[in-house]
């Protein structure tokens, strides 16, 4: 008998997640299931039959989706309506949570087991969510240790298979491998990553340039790269290096992509504020974290927020070994002053001891135990 698994993920992160997954459950299903549902090509590479494209609800921002929800309305019924009449064994929901959910609620009602992979930042913002996941889930896989006890207090069943960047970072090269292929001489480095939206770069990317002076002007036996993450934000970034002043332009290496290699050689980091925090604390990097909205989205921003914290590392170390400064409190002098504390011996050697922390929380088994646990789920229908 071949099993038939319904799966959607809806952006390139979700497709990664979802080909992983499916991989595992290959592994140990080996030809006796079969996937279809919503996903990019690392998925159908791993054999799913795909009913619509994932770019059809990679959708960011709310005007975005205003615009996109008819569409996205049709898709979700053309999904309901198919898998209600041709039930799958099973149906896995990854990440994409304003799709998603609603999705899966209506699975659920039909009789269908539910598993949605990467919990909703529900400790963070709009907690009320977790009665539609109550409503909608039968087992969520979380990546977080700490959201487990959040989700079981609310009647969820969940289980933390860790982050699945653990094994990426297993396998990047050594430094001295990483230093020879980005061509980086053998001084101390300072990452620049001002993130990957056109938004984030905007907000950040001409005070971290000139963060980067004055940091080298106090240190000049640091190199400074600067990594953008696709093309078009490295012509972003060119533009405001080059709209700066001649006299304080920093001395810097440009990096296209590769984020997690400059990472793992710097010896301290100035980065929006996100997962490159996390990817930055598990490759031992100090870091200071920053960000920037603008004013009216920062106002709606704040009085939502749950937490004090907002990097991952700080929300999964009672330490906090991460400076944050948020808005207001991002200016050069306050990331110069933070950059130069976290470089002192002591300080840095006490921010290393809390960053290897993190690996046996996040080191859980990643998608071989989210595969035991929906393959486990099907068995008992």
């Amino acid at each position: 008998m071949v099993l038939k698994i319904a799966i959607v993920a809806g952006e390139a992160s979700g497709d990664r997640l979802g080909a992983e997954l499916m991989q595992a459950m290959r592994q140990k299903l080996a030809d006796k299931v079969e996937f279809e549902g919503v996903g990019g090509p690392l998925m159908e590479a791993q054999g799913m039959t795909t009913l619509f494209p994932i770019e059809a609800l990679s959708v960011m921002g709310l005007g975005a989706i205003l615009r996109r929800l008819p569409k996205l309305l049709h898709i979700r019924s053309q999904l309901v309506e198919r898998w209600q009449t041709n039930k799958p064994d099973i149906f896995i929901g990854i990440d994409a949570p304003e799709f998603n959910l609603s999705l899966e609620q209506k699975l659920k009602a039909s009789g269908i087991p539910v598993v949605h992979y990467v919990c909703p930042t529900i400790w963070a913002w709009r907690p009320k969510r977790i009665q539609l996941i109550q409503r909608a889930v039968d087992h969520l896989l979380a990546l977080f240790p700490f959201e487990v006890p959040i989700l079981e207090k609310a009647g969820v069943a969940a289980t933390c298979v860790g982050h699945p960047m653990v094994a990426e970072l297993k396998s990047l090269p050594t430094e001295a491998q990483i230093r020879e292929e980005l061509g980086l001489a053998e001084k101390p480095v300072l990452a620049i990553l001002p993130g990957s939206r056109a938004t984030e770069v905007s907000q950040l990317g001409d005070m971290f340039l000139r963060v980067a002076h004055v940091f080298q002007k106090n240190q000049p036996h640091w190199q400074a790269i600067v990594v953008a993450a696709n093309g078009e934000r490295y012509e972003q970034l060119q533009g405001l290096f080059s709209a700066l002043p001649t006299n304080i332009r920093p001395q810097v290496k440009w990096q296209l992509g590769h984020s997690r290699k400059v990472l793992k050689v710097a010896s301290a980091a100035i980065l929006a504020s996100g997962t490159a925090s996390l990817e930055a604390a598990m490759l031992d990097t100090p870091h200071v974290a920053a960000y920037r909205l603008p004013r009216l989205s920062y106002a709606l921003f704040s009085r939502m927020l749950q937490v004090k914290q907002v990097t991952l590392p700080n929300l999964l170390l009672e330490t906090h070994p991460v400076p944050e400064l948020l808005q207001n409190e991002a200016t050069v002098d306050n990331l110069v002053a933070a950059l130069q504390n976290i470089i002192a011996p002591a300080v840095r050697a006490k921010i290393s001891s809390d960053f290897r922390a993190l690996w046996p929380m996040l080191d859980r088994g990643g998608n071989e135990l989210a595969a035991e646990v929906v393959i486990k789920l099907m068995e008992r229908g």
